[in-house]
């Protein structure tokens, strides 16, 4: 269950981080870095560059897709911790609403004030 909401997460939160960094690409690019960036999710890291691109571009692509790989995982791992914190505390409360109660710990009323003769 974890791992399908860390993967939802994780594609909704790519998609979202590629279009808020998209405007720092070449606009031939963009609507490439938007679809390669919600694919990365199925992989778990980071789009390649497309080839024939300049060394500066590359570079830029790279660094790029690194932050927002990087911000989008740290979102989708975010929701994943609630998520792991809400089921703790959840199991906790219902282990201690539903534990058995102690039972008093006194002596039964037969033997309280008799000793055993000593010989």
């Amino acid at each position: 269950m974890l791992g399908a909401l860390l993967s939802a997460r994780l594609t909704s939160s790519l998609r979202s981080e590629a279009e808020k960094r998209a405007g720092q690409l070449p606009e031939s690019l963009r609507a490439q870095f938007i679809d390669d960036s919600t694919a990365a999710a199925q992989n778990y890291s980071p789009p390649t560059p497309p080839g024939g691109l300049n060394p500066a571009t590359t570079s830029l692509y790279e660094r790029v897709t690194a932050d927002t790989f990087a911000t989008g995982f740290v979102i989708a791992m975010q929701t994943a911790f609630v998520a792991c914190a809400v089921v703790l505390v959840a199991a906790a409360l219902l282990c201690f609403l539903f534990s058995p109660h102690k039972k008093s710990t006194t002596e039964p009323t037969g033997r309280q004030g008799k000793t055993a003769p000593q010989d």
